[in-house]
């Protein structure tokens, strides 16, 4: 669209896309397969995830997407996708798993994430549960995991579709209220294996509508900052508060602002 460019941070061991990209520059395909694991991982993995529940009886494990191949560039994100497991992704990276057994590679799951803009000109950021198993009590913003409910026909993925579910799960926003949706790249973290969509997202409603609406429990407590440059580098000023995807997102729409922002 008007601009891109890779960045590749080596201290963090992260490499990324940004730039403005509409639906027909994000290709996701996805492939009817699983993410096969020997038997001995698969048992490993089934008895540590056990484990984990009886700690955590809330959790659970559904399908989710995991990216095979990362074909992106400044012009087009091109993703290839395969069925996975919560409880793989889970697993697999922890530092037991990866002592246990080095040559397995983590799950490299797909999700996206919102930097949400309000009517009065706010982004909205939340703090995530405690009961969360990722980034427990951590500022983030709206974000989550692609899954099946996502694929759509001839094997396509809808991460536009992943991110308009989110947004109304977490902060009650419907899609008639979403005025603009767009893609600001990738980014991918070798470390913690995974592929991360952010999104800007414009809405039509002000702040104080979105605090009344009903959520999904995930982030109970929502907060507002001055959609301006100087309030989002004093957020990130105070990374440790923040979620990574919340640090990842910030970081890529201030290099965006200008644009979006239409200044």
């Amino acid at each position: 669209m008007k601009k891109s460019r890779c960045v590749i941070d080596l201290m963090n061991s992260q490499s990324s896309i940004s730039g403005l990209f509409d639906k027909s520059h994000v290709i996701i395909t996805f492939s009817n397969k699983s993410n096969a694991r020997e038997s001995s991982v698969s048992e490993y993995i089934q008895e540590h995830w056990n484990k984990t529940v009886q700690k955590n009886p809330l959790m659970f494990s559904g399908d989710l997407l995991s990216v095979v191949n990362n074909n992106s560039n400044p012009e087009y994100i091109k993703l290839d996708t395969i069925l996975t497991k919560y409880d793989d992704y889970y697993i697999t990276r922890t530092k037991e798993f990866q002592q246990e057994f080095p040559n397995q590679k983590s799950t490299n799951v797909l999700s996206t994430g919102c930097v949400s803009i309000t009517s009065d000109n706010y982004v909205v950021l939340g703090k995530r549960s405690l009961q969360l198993s990722v980034s427990p009590g951590k500022i983030t913003i709206v974000s989550g995991m692609a899954d099946n409910e996502d694929i759509i026909k001839n094997n396509q993925v809808d991460v536009f579709g992943c991110i308009t579910r989110e947004i109304k799960e977490e902060i009650g926003v419907n899609s008639n209220e979403i005025k603009e949706l767009i893609c600001m790249g990738l980014i991918e973290k070798p470390r913690n294996q995974g592929i991360f969509i952010p999104f800007f997202g414009s809405f039509n409603i002000p702040f104080s509508k979105i605090t009344e609406r009903e959520n999904d429990g995930e982030l109970i407590e929502l907060f507002k900052i001055k959609n301006s440059e100087k309030e989002i580098i004093k957020v990130l000023e105070d990374s440790t508060k923040l979620s990574s995807v919340a640090i990842s997102s910030l970081k890529i729409y201030l290099d965006l602002f200008s644009i979006l922002n239409n200044k």
